[in-house]
């Protein structure tokens, strides 16, 4: 029977998978809402599939002794149906999930002999004995504490109640079938005093015993399926669970995960390099709670701006001394392009090999409309060498804006960006050779715009439980919003219920 409830109560329980804050959005740089129509769907699924599996539990045979008195109880077999699964916001990182309504009846065969006075003799009976629910409203749930925030996931149960609404709404009787029926009384109020004690005592123990297993699976990092510069791309998952500040009528409120979905960079070597900065934008509530879909996803600037620093800072410094031969500009102080830009350059050092030096890059901030993406003063600093002296250094300042489009391809949403334009500034920090025209790099970055390729994102579906599909995106001031819809809600392996 303890088997039972803390197998129940387990699956549920990972259903959510982190810590809730009611209506008390953090900054983060995605938002991944949860319908209360798909909630409510995956509960009556899942409610569907546990109580099937509860019926089929096999409840192994029991024996005891107490005060003299030995019991065998054999045989069990159960017949539950829960229903109305519910989760409950109760402060910032405790929950409470479970069922409304526990309607069970357990059958068993008991046999209890006891020993009589000095005689090597054993007095027994036997009988069948009966628990079981007689009202609705037995309620079964566990209170839950998980921090999903930053660091090591802590996922622990602190307690296991089941409610009832009177003091007779669970039933226990015992039949004795024996000719001398001694303790059938005795049996029963044992029982009575000892089933729920011990279903809790016992599912808690089994709960936090599964968390010890399960909370290594609770990712902190997701593959964005992008390299750069021998690079991969991560994003940042840990974060938040926050429950609807509008829709507090439902069992199954609208739920939003809040992701810090910053890029984390994961070198060849293994080591992570993680922003420096932290997301500061919060969207209108509206936006995240009104959905229109079952999953909703709704991305920030800060994904974008730490995906830019992470390209930026796995790409530079960059040292440049070659140029390819189909460049319009050769690395040449004799090239007709430093001639014109810098004439002092070709005469102090005629025909001499320039190297370039790329370093500092920041990205100043992003933003969104409904006409796509835009990164404003992203900067970097670039170094003019010659014979191993800087003859000249340019800061340039860049704003790039963007198209990007949203794709479905398998259980992944490809971002395809590509540049509209560029505006570009640059002035002159330092020079040992007379004048620099910086509008010649100018014209330079523009001419490179046409050719600078962009290589796909992709963010995958973490799920292996539930297959999403694409509907639309949306792009508002500050924000762009992906719908999807759950084709399939369960895949099923082996009869077991996957959840991830």
């Amino acid at each position: 029977m303890i088997k039972i409830y803390s197998t129940l109560l387990f699956v549920f329980v990972f259903i959510i998978g982190v810590y809730s804050q009611i209506g008390d959005y953090p900054p983060a740089g995605m938002y991944v809402g949860l319908s209360s129509t798909f909630l409510n769907s995956i509960g009556a699924e899942i409610t569907q599939k546990v109580n099937a599996q509860l019926n089929a539990y096999p409840i192994p045979d029991s024996s005891g002794d107490d005060d003299k008195i030995k019991y065998d109880i054999t045989s069990v077999k159960q017949n539950v149906a829960l229903s109305q699964f519910f989760f409950n916001q109760y402060d910032s990182t405790t929950y409470v999930v479970g069922f409304e309504n526990a309607q069970f009846t357990i059958k068993a065969n008991y046999k209890v002999c006891k020993h009589v006075g000095d005689q090597d003799v054993d007095l027994c009976e036997h009988g069948d004995l009966t628990i079981a629910s007689q009202v609705s409203g037995i309620k079964i749930f566990a209170t839950i504490t998980l921090d999903f925030n930053q660091g090591t996931p802590t996922l622990h149960a602190v307690d296991v109640a089941i409610s009832t609404p009177n003091a007779n709404a669970i039933s226990y009787s015992a039949h004795c079938q024996s000719r001398v029926c001694d303790h059938t009384h005795e049996i029963s109020d044992k029982v009575s005093s000892q089933f729920e004690p011990a279903v809790e005592t016992g599912a808690l123990t089994q709960l936090n015993e599964a968390f010890i297993k399960l909370i290594p699976l609770i990712p902190v990092l997701e593959n964005l399926n992008f390299a750069y510069a021998g690079n991969d791309f991560e994003m940042d998952v840990h974060g938040s669970l926050v429950e609807s500040q509008t829709d507090k009528s439902s069992l199954t409120p609208t739920m939003t995960l809040a992701l810090n979905g910053g890029v984390v960079v994961k070198k060849s070597n293994g080591d992570l390099v993680y922003p420096t900065k932290q997301p500061t934008f919060i969207p209108p509530t509206q936006y995240i709670e009104d959905l229109t879909s079952q999953v909703s996803v709704t991305i920030t600037p800060y994904l974008f701006e730490t995906l830019l620093d992470g390209v930026l800072n796995s790409a530079l410094p960059m040292t440049i001394d070659k140029a390819p031969a189909s460049s319009p500009v050769q690395l040449n102080t004799n090239d007709p392009f430093f001639s014109q830009t810098a004439p002092g350059l070709t005469t102090k050092y005629p025909n001499k090999p320039i190297t370039v030096y790329l370093h500092n890059p920041l990205t100043e901030q992003v933003i969104i409309n409904q006409t796509g993406i835009t990164f404003v003063n992203t900067s970097l600093i670039a170094e003019f060498e010659v014979d191993n002296t800087q003859v000249f250094s340019i800061q340039f300042s860049f704003n790039v804006d963007l198209d990007a489009s949203f794709k479905q391809v398998g259980q992944a949403v490809n971002v395809t960006t590509s540049i509209k334009g560029i505006e570009a500034n640059a002035f002159v920090q330092e020079s040992s050779v007379g004048s620099v025209d910086t509008s010649g790099f100018i014209q330079l970055i523009q001419l490179l715009q046409t050719v600078i390729s962009i290589p796909p994102m992709a963010i995958k579906n973490p799920s292996t439980t539930y297959s999403l599909s694409f509907v639309k995106d949306t792009f508002y001031n500050g924000l762009v919003q992906l719908d999807f819809n759950i084709d399939n809600v369960f895949n099923t392996q082996n009869n077991k219920i996957l959840i991830k």
